[in-house]
């Protein structure tokens, strides 16, 4: 089986971009692609604002796959990929990129993955549980039947724990995550990941990061 500690002249590079980018996509797809037996790594990119359109260069250069996208490059490769898919247009930014042979395009992934987690329910509150300041009360937690935490970090929240102590149904940001996160790989490798396996490296992952 192939190991994340072995590489070759033909393993394909897949990863992050961003000016301090999170740990949170190393633990989940390392260990994903090595227990798929892919030969293909995941690497963090530190780079600096300004610097997007070598980082693209970059990539055709050395023929990555694609990497997710954060920070301020999320806007600037608007203006510097070769096409922009509709989802990135709707959205007015993209956090995936994609390379093949050269042709780089830019799509948005994270409404898909909560559109994806979402499907066949109805009556939903979208929370982010990272807005500062944000008290969310018993009384404002049962006007809805259903509530979806955005953030996946920490993977449970105080007031997801309350939620659920008043017998609401609760997705949190982790299942969001997962979505995405297989939508990336998709978009990446055109591997068809099982969700319920990506939900699980996803749980221990957040855990771990």
């Amino acid at each position: 089986m192939k190991t994340s500690a072995t590489f070759t002249g033909d393993t394909k590079v897949i990863g992050r971009v961003g000016i301090k980018p999170s740990n949170s996509g190393n633990t989940l797809y390392n260990p994903l692609l090595t227990k798929l037996n892919q030969d293909i790594v995941y690497i963090q990119f530190v780079i600096e604002e300004g610097k997007t359109k070598e980082y693209i260069d970059a990539i055709k250069t050395l023929n990555i796959l694609g990497t997710s996208v954060t920070g301020p490059h999320t806007h600037a490769m608007m203006e510097l990929v070769d096409e922009i898919d509709e989802s990135a247009k709707i959205t007015h930014h993209g956090n995936t990129l994609v390379n093949k042979d050269g042709h780089t395009t830019l799509y948005s992934t994270d409404a898909y993955g909560m559109v994806s987690d979402l499907k066949s329910r109805t009556d939903i509150g979208d929370i982010n549980s990272d807005e500062k300041g944000t008290i969310f009360t018993d009384n404002f937690l049962e006007k809805f039947d259903v509530l979806q935490d955005v953030s996946y970090r920490p993977p449970v929240t105080e007031w997801t724990q309350r939620a659920e102590k008043l017998g609401k149904t609760v997705i949190l940001g982790s299942a969001m995550f997962a979505h995405q996160g297989a939508q990336q790989l998709r978009l990446f490798t055109g591997i068809e990941p099982d969700m319920t396996i990506m939900e699980k490296m996803v749980h221990e992952g957040l855990l771990k990061a």
